[in-house]
């Protein structure tokens, strides 16, 4: 029988941060992280400089919810009913350590405050270009959650730079005052499978984290951690031996499965290709502006 599932009765309602309350303006920044991609393997790696002219059908490969066959080599983009909208035969595939090392250029942790690669750079400078600031409705909706006593969570893996960097422009420089705890370098999924000897939460001074904590002890703003002291913590605030949680995000990988098997939470899949689907309709496998 299927069980029902209220807002009501639960306990903390919990933010990621990427594509749930931060809405990227997708024509924009897709093409920028990957052009800070694509220049590093040109740059760095010597792959050929044919990666730098993106046709509009290479584009189609650069969306989510795309189902892979590893026996056939078939790629497909399915519609929320199950419809098939496209399907293509492979692709070339890059190098795995390539890749990372990539990722590591662009994204490393001191990479925000150093100003390095091409995304943060870029970013920086013109945040509206590539950014949706939430609307009015959603920030009501945070301060009403604050308000029942909703215990409202903010977390991400970003460093708390640029989380705040983000939060900022998205919510405005009061962003903190909509929740009671915000975990920036939340490292997922580690954050939930983890041991909290393994991964124990950290005060940050300037941005800097600071020694381990035994125990997360009051709300407010912290790095790294695990849901087994968030949960505790959650305890002693509501005085309840169960809380209920709930969690918005969009990864099934980092912020769905996890949740829900690690820490039993209750989750909520945002999956906004869906919706640009349902709204404007689909060429191919093209993304859409959300």
């Amino acid at each position: 029988m299927a069980q029902h599932f209220s807002l009501a009765a639960c306990d903390m309602v919990g933010f990621y941060l990427d594509h749930t309350l931060c809405h990227y303006n997708l024509p924009e920044s897709a093409p920028l992280i990957y052009n800070s991609f694509a220049q590093f393997l040109v740059k760095e790696k010597g792959y050929d400089k044919e990666l730098l002219n993106v046709t509009p059908e290479d584009w189609n490969f650069c969306c989510k919810s795309l189902a892979l066959d590893l026996e056939d080599g078939n790629f497909i983009k399915l519609a929320n009913n199950g419809t098939v909208l496209g399907a293509s035969h492979g692709t070339k595939m890059m190098i795995p350590e390539d890749m990372v090392a990539a990722i590591q250029h662009n994204h490393k942790m001191s990479a925000f405050k150093e100003n390095c690669g091409i995304y943060f750079p870029k970013l920086k400078i013109d945040p509206g270009r590539y950014l949706h600031s939430c609307p009015e409705s959603v920030k009501k909706w945070l301060r009403q959650l604050k308000n029942a006593g909703k215990n409202p969570l903010l977390i991400t893996s970003y460093h708390s730079d640029y989380c705040r960097l983000l939060c900022e422009y998205i919510l405005g420089n009061d962003f903190a005052d909509f929740f009671d705890i915000v975990i920036t370098n939340a490292l997922k999924p580690g954050f939930f499978s983890h041991l909290p000897s393994q991964r124990p939460f950290r005060m940050l001074e300037n941005d800097e984290e600071q020694e381990a904590l035994p125990s997360l002890d009051k709300p407010g703003w912290c790095s790294q951690g695990n849901a087994v002291h968030l949960y505790e913590l959650l305890k002693k605030i509501t005085g309840k031996p169960e809380p209920k949680v709930v969690c918005f995000g969009d990864s099934m990988h980092s912020d769905i499965f996890p949740a829900c098997h690690y820490s039993n939470w209750k989750t909520v899949l945002i999956l906004e290709e869906l919706r640009g689907m349902k709204v404007q309709g689909v060429r191919g496998l093209r993304s859409q502006n959300l």
